[in-house]
């Protein structure tokens, strides 16, 4: 079957989305009204406008105004809000349809992915309403090919931010939710190729993520080899031995392949590029141990893709391993082999994430226009 989109005709069980815009007008209008507008939604042209509050309340602040901005209508998404008592999140005029929530997507990745903000900023606005169009879909029970289209670029934008935000604090950015997120977003779409038995490009792309992701994943790894006949393509067996290299601990392979993914799978693989160059350190420590033996720096440097000869030193003196400088001027490891070749955390969080390799830099801002294309692929 083709990867074209259609959208199946059995809706009478369903509940169907009225809202036509971007944010449904009662809660634009709430937002508004009690000042939760974040900037990205804000009427550019209107400035602050002041609020009168009622009469009680005015002598009680001791104040005349309140001073709120005014919404966007072509600006103001619909943000998450979690099921609550006395809450209906089923009411048709608050729910977008299928080609609303398209251009919602569409709106975020093409035009709020691309402000000259900080990226954090970017990312909480984006996650929280691209979570909000996931809501609808789930409350429409939306599982056609349009859901696949709507979830494509979510799953994009998450495996972005993990790359652009990895050496963000905790307190702006926290890898392991984001995670989970994407990891979510996977299963649910590997879920909706198998119901519409979709066998489109994009879900070579997919499926490679899905085995990246967890590469550890004994059941993940079964299901890659059962399916890699169907899909039939070089990049998905790649994936496959980078993951069965990933296992094996061999470094060399894993490293070798890392750079022959397209840019947004091969940034994710940089989340698995700490633990393989740990890996490596402690298969050289056990190997290369002896008084005698001094392994080059410039060899480690290659092998294990660093972008410059600065990174492994530093890597090596935060693992507390020795390195020595000859008559040519030239660096070499000294490894001690001992009972035990593991590192403390505390070494290997201090480990350096930049690799070697075409994606390098893709996180500065004259690629953001590249990066927001990449996510948003228009059909």
């Amino acid at each position: 079957m083709q990867g074209h989109i259609h959208t199946q005709d059995n809706y009478e069980d369903r509940i169907r989305g009225m809202c036509l815009e971007m944010c449904p007008r009662n809660e634009r209008h709430t937002r508004e009204k009690e000042g939760l507008l974040h900037k990205f939604e804000f009427l550019e042209s209107s400035g602050e406008v002041e609020k009168p509050l009622p009469d009680f309340e005015r002598k009680k602040r001791n104040r005349n105004f309140r001073a709120f901005h005014q919404a966007d209508v072509q600006k103001t998404v619909k943000s998450f809000a979690r099921s609550a008592a006395g809450m209906d999140k089923t009411i048709p005029t608050d729910l977008r349809p299928p080609y609303v929530l398209i251009q919602t997507v569409e709106y975020l990745c093409t035009k709020i992915l691309v402000i000259d903000e900080p990226f954090h900023i970017i990312y909480d606005f984006m996650f929280d309403r691209l979570r909000s169009v996931r809501q609808d879909l789930v409350i429409q029970r939306i599982q056609d090919n349009i859901a696949i289209k709507i979830m494509e670029p979510i799953i994009r934008f998450h495996v972005y931010a993990a790359y652009r935000l990895r050496n963000e604090s905790i307190s702006n950015f926290d890898p392991h939710i984001n995670k989970k997120h994407l990891v979510d977003c996977l299963k649910r779409l590997i879920n909706l190729y198998e119901v519409n038995n979709y066998w489109g490009a994009s879900r070579m792309e997919f499926e490679t993520l899905y085995c990246l992701v967890a590469p550890n994943s004994f059941d993940v790894i079964s299901r890659a080899i059962s399916i890699r006949r169907m899909l039939n393509e070089k990049v998905f067996d790649s994936a496959i031995e980078v993951c069965l290299a990933y296992q094996a601990r061999n470094y060399v392979k894993f490293f070798r392949l890392i750079n022959d993914f397209p840019p947004l799978i091969s940034t994710y693989l940089v989340q698995h590029v700490k633990s393989m160059r740990i890996a490596a350190f402690e298969i050289m420590s056990s190997a290369y141990g002896t008084k005698t033996c001094k392994y080059p720096v410039k060899h480690i440097m290659s092998i294990l893709s660093y972008s410059d000869r600065l990174q492994p030193l530093d890597d090596l003196r935060h693992l507390k391993i020795d390195v020595i400088m000859d008559d040519t001027k030239q660096y070499y490891a000294k490894f001690c082999k001992t009972s035990s070749t593991t590192f403390a955390n505390e070494q290997i969080e201090a480990l350096n994430f930049d690799m070697n390799g075409p994606n390098r830099g893709i996180e500065e801002a004259e690629y953001v226009n590249y990066v927001s294309k990449l996510i948003w692929q228009s059909k």
